[in-house]
């Protein structure tokens, strides 16, 4: 990957899918 072509909506989107990962894994029991 390369950091000049990520833009702050692609740093968000990946950020966003690491929170619901560590959601799910923080629900389940």
């Amino acid at each position: 990957m390369e950091m000049r072509k990520i833009g702050k909506t692609d740093i968000q989107a990946a950020a966003l899918n690491c929170y619901k990962k560590s959601n799910e894994k923080r629900i389940r029991p």
